[in-house]
Parts: C-alpha cells; structure tokens; sequence
C-alpha cells in the first residue's frame, strides 16, 4: 500500500519520511511503543506532523485515499520546494 506511486511521490513532495519497526522478535522497545498508543499488536501507522504535540493514528487497514487524505494535511516541505526551484 505504502509503496504505491501516487503515496510515494506524495510523502517525497512533503519531505515525510516512512520509518518501518520490525517486530518479529517482540522488542522490548517496540512493544513500548505500541503500548503509548493504546495498540497490543501490529500494524499502527502514525503520521507525525510539525507543530503537532500528537501524532495522527491512522486506521489499521489502509486505502489509497486514507493515506492520501491524511498527507493533505501536511504542508509541502519548504526543503522540498526549495531544492525543485533550482
């Protein structure tokens, strides 16, 4: 899902960064983290924006148009446009 085209060329435009925990082994420190938004379990897919205390928790299973809405809200990345503009 996350690898699809569109999501991809959305996340760049935005300067997001995808970051993938493995949780084969049941990390201590991952089932801590799990633990701080209320999940026992995989998958927990969490956008964090600047300027926001709290990340947003997306939905468990994800459609196109739930990632792509919840990218909307983060502004294009100032980096970004910067290094497009030269």
């Amino acid at each position: 899902m996350l690898e699809r085209d569109a999501i991809v060329a959305a996340m760049a435009q935005r300067g997001v960064v995808r970051l993938r925990a493995d949780w084969t082994n049941r990390d201590p420190a991952i089932t801590e983290e799990l633990a701080r938004y209320g999940r026992n379990g995989v998958p927990l897919y969490l956008l964090f924006t600047p300027g926001q205390a709290a990340p947003r928790i997306l939905p468990e299973l994800l459609t196109t148009g739930i990632v792509m809405d919840a990218l909307a809200s983060v502004a294009p990345s100032s980096a970004v446009a910067r290094s497009a503009d030269r």
